[in-house]
């Protein structure tokens, strides 16, 4: 079970990251005289175009008091990929206004490492999340692909956990 510390930590850190998303968008909308709607929508687009380097599937069970994840992550693209990490959260539908979804738990001690996969490699997970009753919850999740070279550390795949 997670001490109060590391949720409220973990709250502060979902905040800062949703204030410098918005940050950014209306930091450009100073400059520029396009709306922070036809900037997300710019950026939204721009993401959708590019090809997937990535293929993940996942798939939930429950044990006990515990979610089990497992899946796989597959090399689509033509080169090999270096340092992926594969991660996730579960998060909450408070069905309010404003901040709808409350994140419930970052994955970070399920984190799976992926030093190299080669072009049309598959590389099979699991990830065991203690405590969590996701259905008595009513929880959602998201688990990704990411790539933990670089300043940006993109993500490259994302697959939504019911």
């Amino acid at each position: 079970m997670k001490t109060i510390r590391q949720q409220e930590f973990k709250r502060k850190i979902s905040f800062l990251l949703i204030c410098l998303i918005f940050l950014s968008v209306f930091q450009v909308t100073i400059f520029t005289k396009a709306s922070p709607e036809e900037i997300l929508r710019e950026k939204l687009e721009a993401e959708l175009s590019k090809e997937s380097k990535v293929v993940i599937t996942v798939k939930r069970m429950t044990e006990g008091i515990d979610s089990i994840l497992q899946g796989s992550v597959t090399n689509v693209s033509s080169t090999a990929l270096q340092n992926l990490t594969i991660n996730g959260m579960a998060f909450k539908d408070r069905n309010e206004s404003g901040f709808r979804y409350s994140v419930v738990d970052i994955f970070e001690e399920q984190k799976v490492y992926i030093a190299i996969l080669n072009p049309q490699e598959v590389q099979k997970f699991e990830m065991v999340i203690p405590g969590i009753n996701w259905d008595g919850l009513n929880l959602h999740g998201v688990i990704f692909v990411q790539a933990e070279q670089g300043a940006t550390k993109e993500i490259l795949q994302a697959v939504y956990v019911d």
